[in-house]
């Protein structure tokens, strides 16, 4: 099984995600805080994201997809055009860390990454 790691920007996470490139399996809308915008905001940071990666090169977030959809929703529909460009400046800006499992898969060891990352 390989691994790539790549840094990327909330912005550019939002679009992909907005242009159906970044999925989650999350759906629950009525947990959308700005507690990870006042993160990013504190510059507290946040824990990588580990995706896998299809064929066609779209990626489906298997852990953190729930801060992730957060964030984007939050982006979407939650107070986040009401504040200071600054603030929106500075959530847009920050940089994530996506662990990004590679085709072809292996699916021993990824049940084994799966346990460690619930554990």
């Amino acid at each position: 099984m390989k691994f790539g790691t790549q840094k990327s920007t909330v912005y550019k996470l939002r679009n992909d995600y907005k242009n159906g490139y970044i999925s989650t399996s999350f759906n629950d809308k009525s947990k959308i805080s700005s507690n990870i915008a006042d993160a990013i905001i504190c510059d507290i940071p946040l824990p990588p994201l580990y995706a896998k990666e299809y064929q066609d090169g779209t990626l489906e977030i298997i852990k953190g997809g729930e801060s992730f959809r957060i964030l984007m929703d939050y982006m979407e529909i939650g107070s986040y055009g009401e504040m200071k460009l600054k603030f929106q400046a500075i959530i847009e800006d920050y940089m994530l860390t996506i662990h990004i499992i590679k085709p072809p898969y292996d699916d021993a060891k990824l049940k084994i990454l799966m346990s460690l990352l619930e554990g």
